[in-house]
């Protein structure tokens, strides 16, 4: 299944990894910080061009690692929009499109290293790049870890047009113990509300919850929503999703 199918449709599978999860609240992406303004994780409220960039010279169009990546994202109006890039290293090339949401980045072309070689960044124009690394990196909305050729981030935006419900959610912790949470702003500039701490987990352990039978969480169009984690002690490693379905008016 490629990214793009996995996050546009009636049922939405959102996924992230943190491998540094620090003693302060953070995204489950690779990231590992708080994507968007530091602290309060507020997102964008006007629509940017994106900077793609890579840390490595290899990904590029005629490059051993990623050549072409994919952008699916929303527009200003909180519609759909999908365009793929030709890499050029740690040059960046910015996006034909302005998003207002980047839902994720997958790469769809490599050369014979079979992945990308270097961090991804998917960045708003405004940063400047360093060796191909953005000098905002609370304006990065998304990063593809070296090798695995997508983004990973538990953050997910319901587009215009539709509801969604919280269908199942599934965290796995490894390394310290460590708090989750479900994060939503149902409108662009207001308050986060929280579901949580929904879990803590000691290290090693694993949780998946379903709420097939009774939606318990809905979500209309326009939501952010996230899974924010906090480790007991800085170095924890987790992993989460969550299955999101389309409901009728209503529901």
């Amino acid at each position: 299944m490629t990214l793009r199918d996995q996050l546009l449709g009636r049922r939405v599978l959102v996924t992230g990894y943190n491998g540094a999860i620090a003693n302060a609240n953070e995204d489950v992406g690779d990231g590992s910080q708080i994507y968007g303004a530091a602290t309060t994780g507020a997102l964008p409220s006007t629509a940017v061009r994106l900077d793609i960039s890579s840390g490595s010279a290899n990904d590029a169009l005629a490059g051993t690692g990623a050549q072409k990546v994919r952008v699916i994202g929303l527009d200003a109006n909180f519609a759909p929009q999908i365009e793929e890039v030709s890499m050029n290293g740690q040059t960046a090339v910015i996006t034909a499109y302005k998003y207002l949401r980047v839902l994720g980045v997958e790469v769809i072309q490599v050369g014979s290293g079979l992945g990308n070689a270097g961090i991804i960044y998917a960045a708003d124009e405004a940063c400047t790049q360093t060796a191909g690394v953005p000098s905002d990196l609370t304006k990065c909305y998304a990063w593809v870890a070296v090798g695995v050729n997508r983004s990973r981030h538990a953050i997910y935006t319901v587009p215009k047009g539709q509801r969604m419900a919280l269908q199942s959610l599934s965290i796995a912790n490894r390394a310290q113990i460590c708090d989750y949470w479900v994060m939503w702003t149902p409108v662009v500039g207001t308050q986060m509300y929280t579901q949580g701490p929904l879990y803590t987990l000691a290290a090693g352990a694993q949780m998946l919850d379903s709420w097939r039978e009774n939606l318990i969480l809905t979500f209309p169009e326009k939501t952010d929503i996230r899974i924010w984690a906090k480790a007991a002690t800085t170095g924890a490693i987790g992993c989460a999703s969550m299955e999101l379905v389309g409901v009728t008016t209503g529901q």
